[in-house]
């Protein structure tokens, strides 16, 4: 680590904070989020694991990360969540662009008034911590995905889960937020190009592809709940069973000498 790097750490199970001096409470406030979402996934999916959640200034995150400034995201393989200490003025506006864009209906779905949309917009990027949560635990299944846009829908569709079930006072504002995506104007809509343009998507439209991912995870939820991980498992994961069976249906006449698995 750069030895300008200066970071504040609390271990704790199962969400340790890592966090720049000065933001200890942002971090807890955040972490309570993480942790509870946590806990709901690890019962569910069956997982046991840790999860360490970085809140860092603009100064330490530019020596640890590639990433933007303030752009929420994750490391799968450092099963941790980066997040900003302070959203920039200049994500906070073009939020606000999203929110301009929308049909006035959408609008009144999220806020009644144009004064509480600063709130509105802190809520939206809050839980977006719990989407990133979604990508650790596909690392924790071994889930092979193989596409962009699956391995998005999917943390998407555990984030659903959560706010669904869990936390229902918090879905009003996932799902608003996700019509009002949806519903941009933008060049690229198809699932091939978000598979091409993936990492050169402007702004509008990779908040465009969120959105359809989210009501396409709501969608999964109502209709396929709880059984979809294990049919994702079944098919996807890099445990030895389903690649087994797979590399079976390919060559059938491959057995393991012993007949065991160790």
């Amino acid at each position: 680590m750069n030895a300008r790097v200066r970071l504040h750490r609390i271990e704790a199970d199962p969400v340790t904070l890592h966090f720049s001096p000065g933001y200890g409470q942002r971090a807890r406030e955040l972490g309570e989020l993480v942790a509870e979402a946590h806990h709901f996934l690890e019962a569910w999916l069956g997982v046991e694991a840790r999860t360490t959640l970085s809140v860092l200034r603009q100064e330490n995150w530019r020596y640890l990360r590639r990433a933007p400034y303030g752009y929420l995201h994750s490391s799968p393989e450092q099963s941790t969540i980066f997040a900003p200490a302070r959203y920039p003025p200049r994500l906070v506006e073009r939020t606000r662009a999203l929110y301009d864009a929308a049909p006035p209906h959408l609008q009144q779905r999220l806020c009644s008034d144009s004064a509480d949309l600063q709130a509105q917009i802190d809520t939206f990027y809050r839980l977006v911590v719990v989407h990133e949560l979604g990508h650790l635990f596909i690392h924790h299944l071994q889930l092979a995905l193989g596409t962009h846009w699956l391995t998005e829908l999917i943390a998407n569709f555990l984030a659903t889960a959560f706010f669904q079930e869990a936390r229902p006072d918090l879905s009003t504002c996932w799902h608003a937020w996700a019509d009002i995506q949806a519903s941009l104007d933008v060049p690229h809509r198809s699932l091939e190009a978000y598979e091409q343009h993936f990492d050169r998507l402007d702004f509008t439209n990779a908040n465009f592809y969120q959105g359809r991912f989210n009501q396409q995870a709501l969608h999964l939820w109502q209709s396929e709940g709880h059984d979809l991980i294990p049919a994702l498992v079944a098919q996807f994961s890099l445990r030895h069973d389903p690649v087994l069976a797979r590399f079976q249906r390919a060559t059938p006449h491959f057995d393991w000498p012993d007949g065991t698995t160790s």
